[in-house]
């Protein structure tokens, strides 16, 4: 992988010997790997802005190593192999629209949800996992129906449109189709919406634009039970997109949750 590539295509492999670093910047993320002998360090710093540089990512002579400065990974593979690989966040994320959303009985939605990816830094010809880090950092926060009976989520501020027409390609994020159907004879409002971003699958397309698994989100006749099921393989928009990491969670097939707020909030 080229050194001077657009910016919305970060990952994949890159080689970088002794004495030399790479530098990327990766939405809010700033990321610097330097390769010395033996070992690697990582040093990361998080902007309140993301970045609009098209000159990264790139692979630079290193300075004189700074003592202390960023994490070190002692490895026995003294190969100059790089890998960046994106994936989906490690719990489900609590997606929360900008304004309310209300979908009216009977009707369905179809929400497009994007969320900032994690990394994982590996090295060598064996892809010796060095790290995963958040290319930005979110804050916690609890979604259930009460505080006995839930799980720690990430939250999310989101837009949640309903079509993507002139959106800006982020290379640092990944995009969610959620359709969600109200068969119940009330209108259900959508404060707040648990996307189950460890169990789903992510895919790139060649233009860079990462799309995750499709989800469905059903909220059944009598209003108290709820559905979950996520689609194979990537979503229709995406069907140029190839593969690019499988979920960490092995995803339900379809499953009935008996209160359905522990979907919808």
């Amino acid at each position: 992988m080229s050194a001077t590539l657009a910016p919305q295509r970060w990952f994949g492999e890159f080689s970088i010997a002794p004495g030399q670093r790479g530098r990327w910047r990766i939405g809010p993320l700033e990321l610097l790997v330097e390769h010395t002998t033996g070992e690697w360090r990582v040093r990361r710093s998080y902007a309140n802005e993301p970045s609009t540089n098209e000159n990264l990512p790139r692979i630079e002579q290193a300075e004189s190593a700074e003592e202390g400065a960023g994490d070190r990974y002692i490895v026995a593979d003294r190969g100059s192999q790089l890998s960046l690989l994106p994936l989906l966040p490690d719990r489900a994320v609590v997606a929360r629209p900008l304004s309310p959303v209300f979908v009216p009985a009977g009707e369905t939605v179809r929400l497009y949800v994007s969320m900032p990816v994690w990394l994982q830094l590996s090295v060598g010809a064996g892809h010796k996992t060095l790290t995963e880090l958040p290319t930005q950092t979110l804050s916690d926060t609890w979604f259930g129906p009460n505080t006995r009976e839930g799980e720690l989520c990430y939250a999310l501020r989101s837009r949640c449109r309903l079509t993507l027409d002139g959106d800006v390609v982020r290379p640092d994020r990944a995009i969610t189709p959620v359709r969600i159907r109200n068969r119940a004879g009330s209108v259900l409002g959508l404060e707040r919406v648990r996307v189950p971003a460890s169990q789903l699958s992510l895919y790139a397309e060649p233009s860079g634009r990462l799309w995750t698994s499709e989800v469905a989100l059903e909220r059944t006749e009598d209003g108290q039970f709820a559905s979950l099921s996520i689609d194979t393989g990537a979503p229709l928009e995406a069907r140029s997109a190839l593969p690019l990491a499988g979920p960490r969670e092995t995803p339900p097939k379809k499953i009935a949750i008996r209160a359905f707020s522990t979907l919808f909030q």
